[in-house]
C-alpha cells in the first residue's frame, strides 16, 4: 500500500532515542510509532508533557505542530487517529476522550491499569465507531509463522506452553521515571509492565486460560510498590498446562522465552525480539519461513523490532480504510490484562482463580 491520506498525531513522546538505529527499551516508544506512521500515513503533530521531548521527536520527522496539552490535539478536526504512549495509568482517560472526539486509536499496552477502566475504553470505542488497536506488536513478527504452525497442527495437540520474562531492572530505571513501579500509574510490576508482551504472545499462540494459581513477591526492589517476581501455574481452555514466570530481578537479564510443546513437536523462541531457537515437527526440523533470520543475537535486531511496529500501524491504517476491526483490537488487548488480574487475585487470596 502507498502513503494514505490519514493524519496521525502522537500523544506521549517519552525520551526519544538520539540514535534511531538502536533499540533502547528505556526510552519513549513514540519514536517507533513515528517511524511506522511516516511509512503509511501522515504524521501531523506530536504531543508530550515535556515540550523538549515533543520538539525533539517532531524535529526528527519534520513535524511542525507540537503540543503539551493532548486536548488541543483532540480538538483538531483534521486529525484522524492518535497513538497514545503515556504512563499506563493515564491510558484509559485519554483514550476515552480520544474516542469521544472521533479519533481512531493505537494504544500502548496495557489498555489501562484496571480492568474496569480498560473495559470502558473498549466499550466507548465501539459505541463511537472508532477503531482501537492495542500495541502488542510482537504479533507482527516471527510469532505469525509460529501461530500458523500451531493452527495447522504441525506440532500436534498442545501439551505444555511456558512463557518466561526474565529481566533485570536497576534502581535508576524506576526512580528516574516517577511512575514506574507504582500501582496508580504502572498498574503492577514485572507482570503488568515487562511481562505483558510475552503473556499476550503466549495467549495468542496457546489460547485462553481456564484457571490460574499464582504467587507474586518483591525481593530486590523494596523502593517500588509492586511485584518484581511472579510465577503462575496455568490450565488452558483446551486442557493443556503451562507455566508463567516474570521477574525484573534476574541478573544478568535473560530476556524473554516461549516454549510450546505438542504431541508431534516443539517450538522454542527466545530473545527480545523473539527468535526461533528450535522448531521441530514429528522429530524432524521444520522448514524456516523465507526471509526470517533465526540465528542473529537479539541485540542485533533493531530493524526487526521496528518492523513489528510497522505492521501494527499498517494494519490500523488498513482497518480504518476497509472499515474492519484491527487484528489486535480492544477485546484482544483485554486478554492479557484479564490473566494478569487473575494472577494478582490468586496471589492475594492464595487460591486458584
Amino acid at each position: 500500500m502507498g502513503l494514505s491520506d490519514l493524519r496521525f498525531a502522537i500523544i506521549g513522546a517519552g525520551r526519544p532515542n538520539q540514535n534511531i538505529g538502536s533499540h533502547d527499551s528505556y526510552n519513549g516508544v513514540g519514536e517507533y510509532h513515528a517511524m511506522a506512521i511516516v511509512k503509511h500515513a501522515r504524521l501531523e503533530a506530536v504531543c508530550s508533557k515535556s515540550e523538549n521531548s515533543a520538539r525533539t521527536l517532531a524535529g526528527k520527522f519534520g513535524v511542525k505542530d507540537v503540543y503539551t496539552d493532548y486536548r488541543r490535539v483532540l480538538e483538531r478536526k483534521d486529525i484522524d487517529a492518535v497513538t497514545i504512549a503515556v504512563p499506563s495509568g493515564l491510558h484509559g482517560d485519554i483514550a476515552i476522550e480520544a474516542a469521544g472526539a472521533g479519533k481512531h486509536i493505537l494504544l500502548e499496552k496495557p489498555i489501562d491499569v484496571t480492568l474496569e477502566k480498560a473495559e470502558k475504553v473498549v466499550a466507548e470505542c465501539e459505541s463511537r465507531n472508532v477503531k482501537l488497536c492495542v500495541a502488542f506488536h510482537h504479533r507482527f513478527g516471527i510469532l505469525r509463522e509460529v501461530k500458523k504452525a500451531v493452527e495447522c497442527g504441525d506440532i500436534g495437540k498442545l501439551v505444555l506452553t511456558n512463557a518466561f520474562c526474565r529481566r533485570y531492572r536497576s534502581r535508576e530505571y524506576f526512580t528516574q521515571s516517577g511512575w514506574r513501579g507504582t500501582w496508580e500509574l504502572d498498574g503492577g510490576g514485572c507482570l503488568m509492565n515487562q511481562g505483558i508482551h510475552i503473556i499476550d504472545s503466549m495467549l495468542w499462540l496457546a489460547g485462553g486460560v481456564e484457571s490460574v494459581y499464582g504467587f507474586t513477591g518483591n525481593f530486590t526492589h523494596p523502593y517500588i510498590e509492586v511485584e518484581d517476581t511472579a510465577v503462575a501455574s496455568l490450565k488452558f481452555l483446551d486442557g493443556s498446562l503451562g507455566i508463567l514466570e516474570a521477574t525484573t530481578s534476574c541478573c544478568p537479564d535473560l530476556s524473554d522465552r516461549i516454549e510450546i510443546h505438542g504431541e508431534l513437536g516443539s517450538v522454542i523462541l527466545d530473545g527480545y525480539p523473539l527468535k526461533i531457537l528450535l522448531r521441530v515437527s514429528k522429530g524432524e526440523k521444520m522448514q524456516e519461513p523465507a526471509g526470517i533470520e533465526t540465528d542473529r543475537p537479539a541485540t542485533n535486531q533493531p530493524a526487526m523490532y521496528s518492523s513489528m511496529h510497522d505492521g501494527l500501524i499498517r494494519d490500523l491504517v488498513e482497518a480504518i480504510q476497509e472499515d474492519r476491526e484491527p487484528l489486535v483490537n480492544g477485546h484482544e488487548g483485554l486478554k492479557s490484562l484479564l490473566l494478569i488480574d487473575a494472577v494478582y487475585r490468586s496471589s492475594e487470596s492464595r487460591k486458584e482463580d
